[in-house]
């Protein structure tokens, strides 16, 4: 058998009932793509593979929202103190009811 011969990553053709995996990883990639078909099939949700969840990194040089917000005050200089208050306390502002 050539190495030719020996497919590059597994092949799943369902019409035809050919599968063909090379190797352990190469196995359980397929054994995931019949799963997931078949889940399709019978209308069941897919379990995707465990994988850990990356924790993202906590920055200590990034801004936290209030100081973030202190900093675009001070950048928009021209804002009206009503603006400047409705940003710093959204709840204290009554919205305008709209005409249909």
């Amino acid at each position: 058998m050539n190495k030719k011969d020996l497919p590059a990553k597994y092949e799943l053709d369902m019409a035809r009932g050919i599968l063909k995996a090379d190797g352990s990883e190469d196995h359980t990639r397929l054994m995931q793509a019949m799963e997931a078909m078949k889940a399709l099939h019978t209308g069941q949700a897919v379990q995707p593979p465990a994988i850990a969840p990356k924790e993202p990194a906590d920055d200590p040089t990034a801004l936290k929202l209030g100081e973030l917000l202190e900093k675009m005050l001070l950048l928009r200089s021209k804002l009206k103190p009503a603006t400047v208050t409705a940003y710093k306390n959204p709840e204290s502002v009554t919205p305008i009811p709209r005409v249909p």
